[in-house]
């Protein structure tokens, strides 16, 4: 039976980088606690069979396996645009690590999300080798995985207040209306876009987020409503828009709005957070319901003169 020997994260660190080496057999000198090429091994005299006792081959990690793991992450990836490129990149067949690696670095947080992506599957693989090694009491010693990345990059963007004036604000509320009504006939949109308006209230709440850079990439707005009933008086804050450009989706910002929305509420006393969500708006609901958000109601429609044709004109 091999040696059990307790994996701390400077050896996995040692492993994943070994498991990279393509032009060298790496193995694992587990009394020394380093990964070194299998060349470099000597004999050890004491030991009927050292490389049994001592070294570990480690992980098995081909060209291939990164090729998955740049799959997976181009699926999962949330921004539309950047997972199509990706994926484009991934089917052309040539230069497809040079090509993903240089898209990557336009954005350097969504590149930043790539390390960490490649650095949790590989982590991963190597707890599953422990694992096999030492068994499963000993794997709690192989280190933390790094954090999901679903929202890595808040802290890398900035929010703040805003005047429903401000024409960042406006801009966003505007696309939000339209990406979530555009399946919409025209005239019914009209309707929509016009009730949304709160009789043309301006918000009480307008958070909008900018880049590292100063630009603007996200925004959310929210109404303020009472209600007195038996149990006394109660506030809710009803959203209105939240709203991300498509190049920045999947950074974390839309919950970084809801983050700070949250908090905001909870300064003033707030109860609820409510929002009255069409079907369209898929990507905002989502959101929401990471956030906690539960469904208590849904919006349906249906289509007069369709029904009336489908119903009188089979005979029924």
């Amino acid at each position: 039976m091999p040696r059990h020997f307790k994996m701390t994260p400077e050896i996995m660190d040692q492993v994943i980088f070994g498991m990279e080496n393509q032009n060298e057999d790496m193995v694992l000198d587990c009394e020394n606690a380093l990964v070194m090429p299998r060349t470099a091994i000597k004999a050890d005299a004491e030991g009927d069979d050292p490389e049994e006792e001592r070294y570990f081959d480690l992980p098995c990690w081909t060209p291939s396996d990164g090729f998955r793991v740049m799959e997976g992450f181009a699926g999962a990836l949330k921004n539309p645009i950047y997972r199509e490129r990706l994926r484009d990149i991934l089917n052309s067949g040539r230069g497809v690590f040079r090509g993903f690696k240089n898209v990557l670095k336009e954005r350097p947080d969504l590149e930043k999300k790539w390390f960490l992506y490649k650095e949790r599957f590989m982590k991963q693989r190597v707890k599953e080798w422990y694992t096999d090694l030492c068994g499963y009491w000993e794997a709690r010693d192989a280190g933390e995985e790094p954090a999901e990345t679903d929202d890595l990059f808040q802290e890398e963007f900035s929010i703040q207040t805003a005047e429903d004036s401000d024409p960042d604000f406006l801009q966003g509320r505007q696309a939000f209306i339209e990406e979530i009504y555009r399946e919409s006939p025209p005239n019914l949109r009209k309707i929509l876009e016009r009730q949304s308006n709160w009789r043309g209230r301006p918000a009480d709440l307008v958070l909008k987020s900018l880049t590292p850079e100063g630009s603007f990439c996200g925004v959310l707005s929210a109404f303020i409503d009472e209600c007195d009933d038996f149990e006394g008086e109660q506030v809710f804050l009803f959203l209105d828009a939240l709203y991300v450009l498509p190049e920045f989706r999947g950074a974390g910002i839309a919950s970084g709005l809801m983050d700070k929305a949250a908090e905001l509420c909870h300064e003033k006393g707030i109860s609820r957070m409510v929002s009255f969500m069409p079907p369209e708006g898929d990507v905002m609901v989502e959101n929401l319901k990471r956030k906690g958000f539960i469904t208590f109601r849904s919006t349906m429609t249906l289509d007069i003169q369709a029904w009336y044709y489908e119903t009188y004109s089979s005979g029924k």
